[in-house]
């Protein structure tokens, strides 16, 4: 084992943990200020939730026993884990709060999250039964993984196809993008570095530096924030600029006066009104 290595595998956790926290702030100071969560999906902040509370268990559970498959768990991972989890409950209260567009979950989502929590249930029975819960291949705590894995898989794509149906990336945070990248990136680099100082890349074995789910996370969010970025500053431009000069000449209020003096709603709520038609 390297002292460099792990020194620099530290510091640069230390840099993936602000940028990947950080990044939850975005989106909730875009919701506060503009005192409304339309253009932030709901199915993403629901499905956020549910993949952050089985990450909170999975990183605990490896932190103190790094046998049970989850591969090495740093304190970092375990930090972000927790905060992640209290930020998504923040974002998944504004939608309660402020008007959401007519948005709703949909039932894809809610049936999505309901057999997910109930395979978990199976699964924990199951292992519990079969008394095979300390089996690194197969257990409650590496499926909840699992779990956040494919969450993290499709809880982007509502955002990205919401998107892409208003040809609008207003009120979808970019600075929450930027930041979401670069923990993406560092997280990677880290788990290279401890997997490299160690000279374990298994991903199953007692002990291994190879944490799928972190690295899974890794790459998973920076694909798709390579396409909410494509999305903000190439597709759907013209949206935003006007969406600016709108909240400039209105005070942010989303209706601003016609040539004749009459107030009119913005382009963004006569989009989100045809939406929810």
């Amino acid at each position: 084992m390297s002292a460099f290595l792990s020194g620099l595998s530290t510091a640069v956790g230390w840099i993936y943990f602000t940028a990947w926290s950080v990044s939850f702030y975005g989106q909730a100071w875009e919701n506060y200020t503009r005192k409304s969560c339309k253009g932030f999906n709901l199915d993403f902040a629901v499905y956020n939730f549910l993949g952050f509370s089985c990450y909170a268990v999975y990183s605990q559970v490896g932190y103190l026993d790094s046998g049970l498959g989850t591969g090495q768990v740093q304190i970092q991972d375990l930090v972000f884990a927790y905060h992640a989890l209290l930020l998504t409950i923040v974002q998944l209260s504004q939608t309660l709060i402020y008007p959401r567009g007519g948005q709703k979950v949909s039932k894809t989502c809610w049936i999505m999250c309901a057999c997910l929590v109930v395979a978990i249930g199976i699964v924990a029975i199951i292992t519990n039964v079969t008394h095979t819960y300390d089996n690194i291949h197969f257990n409650t705590i590496s499926f909840m993984g699992y779990v956040k894995i494919w969450i993290s898989l499709i809880k982007y794509m509502p955002q990205a196809w919401y998107n892409y149906r208003r040809q609008s990336t207003v009120g979808w945070n970019i600075f929450n993008i930027m930041m979401d990248f670069t923990g993406g990136f560092f997280s990677f680099m880290q788990i290279v570095i401890d997997a490299g100082n160690s000279g374990n890349w298994d991903i199953f074995s007692s002990g291994g530096a190879l944490n799928i789910v972190k690295f899974s996370l890794s790459v998973i969010s920076m694909v798709f924030d390579v396409l909410f970025m494509i999305q903000h500053y190439v597709l759907y431009t013209d949206a935003r600029k006007r969406d600016e000069y709108a909240r400039l000449e209105n005070g942010s209020t989303g209706v601003f006066k016609n040539k004749v003096g009459n107030p009119s709603l913005s382009d963004e709520d006569t989009q989100e009104r045809l939406l929810s038609a």
